[in-house]
């Protein structure tokens, strides 16, 4: 399913066709920048950042595209703020892992 999922993705980067929306791209930037959780490392969470570093130009030395910086970083400040005041996951990280991932996030 990884592999499978993984090519799916590399096409849509090749054919300039958005496979996840860049609201989704956001959310699960800011999760990778907030939280630590080992399920991240591999499966479709990994293949999804993968995606969102080409498809976003966050990779290495290249300039990263700047409306993209800015949704991910008002969705950090709001994951970070969220937590500091609840000493909880935001709820729409939260929502993001278990839907799409299957996993729990934990403060």
């Amino acid at each position: 399913m990884s592999d499978l999922y993984s090519q799916w993705l590399e096409t849509g980067l090749s054919a300039g066709l958005p496979m996840i929306s860049a609201d989704t791209c956001a959310k699960i930037a800011a999760v990778a920048t907030v939280f630590n959780n080992e399920r991240m490392l591999d499966g479709k969470f990994a293949a999804d950042v993968g995606y969102i570093q080409k498809r976003f130009r966050i990779l290495g030395s290249e300039i990263p595209d700047p409306d993209f910086a800015c949704r991910v970083k008002a969705y950090v400040e709001s994951a970070e703020k969220y937590g500091a005041e609840h000493r909880d996951v935001v709820p729409w990280a939260a929502e993001l892992c278990r839907s799409r991932y299957g996993f729990k996030l934990f403060w």
